[in-house]
């Protein structure tokens, strides 16, 4: 009876790992379409004279990863905060192939999904302030159309990996 429950438990456990790694990179699969939707707009206003501001969130969305987690593991070293240290420290992981494999560790899921939700909030205070003269018809809901597009692979995307991570788990692909 006990081998069964500790085998019940440690399937529960690949479960919600193999869910933390589906969510991780659904949040990287959206974040690089919005960078590259980010580009793409950047360089079509910029040429039609309008606002710059796609790159200033392309900026964000790709440099504040980076900034972040370094400021995250310089204040966990100078401080004992306990929100910081965990996470930072590693828990471990039953499918470390996985965690390989994708890259995940909590601290960059933790300051990749800041970045991403800050990026959808700028675009959002772009869409509200986005110049209704002058533009055409089809760039007036830039904005909008990129927030929307991006949410919406993330929210698809996190199932169809899960699938995906089961399908090639049991098939010895990984």
């Amino acid at each position: 009876m006990n081998k069964s429950i500790q085998r019940q438990n440690r399937l529960k456990a690949m479960q919600k790992e193999i869910l933390k790694i589906s969510t991780y990179r659904a949040l990287i699969i959206s974040r690089f379409y919005m960078s590259i939707c980010l580009a793409i707009s950047f360089f079509l206003l910029v040429f039609s004279g309008y606002s710059e501001a796609a790159f200033y969130i392309l900026l964000i969305v790709n440099l504040m990863p980076a900034i972040l987690s370094y400021i995250i593991k310089d204040f966990a070293a100078r401080t004992q905060k306990t929100f910081l240290t965990a996470l930072i420290r590693e828990s471990p992981f039953l499918l470390d192939t996985l965690k390989k494999k994708y890259n995940y560790t909590k601290l960059r899921n933790f300051t990749n999904s800041v970045s991403y939700i800050t990026a959808l909030l700028l675009l959002l205070l772009w869409q509200y302030s986005y110049p209704a003269g002058g533009l055409p018809a089809y760039l007036l809901f830039l904005p909008t159309g990129i927030l929307m597009s991006s949410a919406l692979l993330r929210i698809l995307g996190i199932p169809f990996i899960y699938w995906k991570l089961h399908f090639d788990l049991s098939r010895n692909r990984i």
